[in-house]
């Protein structure tokens, strides 16, 4: 064979030949990965945000349960003796007094503790000197609720502001954070 021959032969293919892209197209996967990468690193920000809320939110009901517990002791003393402790208590059964087998499952009550609005406040403000330094948000303000809705039940209202740890472009608007009250309340009976 000759030289031109063999030439045009290893020039005939059976499959075509594969086209070099055109430069376009470059870059296109690492755009995409960019993109997906910036969209995962938002969700992280506001995950961890959501995260901080909560967490927040759930301290300061820890902080408000046990405030009011304490609150509910504190027993408004001015009507504690006028109105007096109630007579040791209220009797249940549903029979006549005079009757024995009254007599012996007869089940006593216990009066609850009275409260005043002045009372609970001034025990939660206590409560919170000592409580709220240890938490990890700023020091709680009692709310506008905090008091005794029924003379025995102490509701305390606090209110913070829970701190969002990661500040993106889509947590802008809650840079300074976001203010989380919660109520409790709790009742105390003599006995």
């Amino acid at each position: 064979m000759t030289r031109a021959v063999r030439h045009a032969v290893a020039d005939v293919r059976l499959w075509p030949r594969p086209r070099r892209r055109r430069a376009d197209d470059e870059g296109q996967v690492m755009l995409l990965i960019l993109g997906y990468a910036v969209v995962v690193l938002l969700l992280v920000t506001v995950v961890a945000a959501a995260t901080s809320v909560h967490l927040t939110r759930h301290r300061l009901m820890g902080l408000a349960d046990a405030a009011a517990l304490d609150a509910a002791d504190a027993i408004d003393t001015e009507r504690f003796y006028t109105g007096g402790a109630g007579g040791g208590g209220q009797t249940g059964g549903g029979r006549a007094a005079g009757d024995s087998a009254s007599r012996r499952t007869e089940q006593t009550t216990p009066d609850p503790v009275p409260l005043s609005d002045a009372s609970v406040r001034a025990s939660v403000s206590g409560y919170l000197a000592v409580a709220a330094p240890l938490q990890p948000f700023p020091a709680p303000q009692v709310g506008a609720g905090t008091g005794t809705p029924d003379g025995v039940t102490a509701q305390v209202t606090l209110t913070t502001t829970a701190r969002i740890p990661l500040v993106s472009s889509v947590l802008r608007p809650w840079a300074d954070g976001v203010r989380v009250t919660v109520t409790a309340r709790a009742r105390a009976r003599a006995g």
